[in-house]
Parts: C-alpha cells; sequence; structure tokens
C-alpha cells in the first residue's frame, strides 16, 4: 500500500466515503510517494495535484485549503453511472491506471467504458 496509486498519471478523482481513515497508520515507512506521477489528480473541494505532496498525509477527503486532500466524498456527484447488464461485451473496458480488459469487468470497482467513468456496484 505503500504506494497504492503512484504511477496513475490518468486518474483525476478518487471517492471515498465519510469513514475512510488514516488515523491508524504507525509506520513512518507507509505512504511514501502514495500520489506520484498522478498529475491530474484533483480533491473533490479542488485541491489540485503537487509533486511535493505525494504521501499518505493527503489520502482524506478534499477540505480545500485549510485541510487539502486528494479524495472525494463518495456522497458528492460523482457523474459515475451504474454499468448495466444490457451493456455488450464489444465495449472498450479499462482500469483507472490504463489496464485493458478484454471482456466486461464483473468485480466492484470504477472503470473506464470508451471514455465514460463506470462503477460496478
Amino acid at each position: 500500500m505503500r504506494e497504492m496509486f503512484s504511477g496513475c498519471t490518468s486518474l483525476t478523482t478518487i471517492y471515498v466515503g465519510e469513514g475512510w481513515s488514516t488515523e491508524k497508520v504507525e509506520n513512518a515507512y507507509f505512504g511514501y510517494d502514495v500520489f506520484n506521477k498522478c498529475r491530474k489528480l484533483v480533491g473533490g473541494a479542488g485541491t489540485k495535484y503537487d509533486s511535493n505532496r505525494t504521501d499518505y498525509t493527503y489520502a482524506h477527503i478534499d477540505g480545500g485549503s485549510d485541510n487539502p486532500g486528494y479524495f472525494t466524498s463518495a456522497g458528492s456527484e460523482t457523474g459515475i453511472e451504474a454499468i448495466h447488464s444490457t451493456h455488450l461485451s464489444n465495449h472498450s473496458y479499462y482500469t483507472l491506471d490504463g489496464r485493458k480488459f478484454q471482456y466486461q469487468p464483473t468485480k466492484k470497482g470504477v472503470y473506464v467504458e470508451d471514455g465514460r467513468k463506470v462503477i460496478i456496484k
């Protein structure tokens, strides 16, 4: 988990629930470069990626300039649509880090389908 999102150069938004916390993180080694090279990442209150701020302390819901973070509350307007069973497997599906699926993904998660963000619940 040390470099959880590191290298996700196309990642723009990370949605998390209100209960997300790094409060119990004890190992100083954990969390170094969690967001390294996530150049397009923006938190829910508008905090933009800063290459000098890539550790786990930014792994929380963005509180704006008073408490900057890179996450967006899952309860906010997401613009993510659910994948329905009517979607055909001839669509192009990718993970958020750009890996392509041969078939429609079935595991819960956020994916990109033909350029749109979609979620499987």
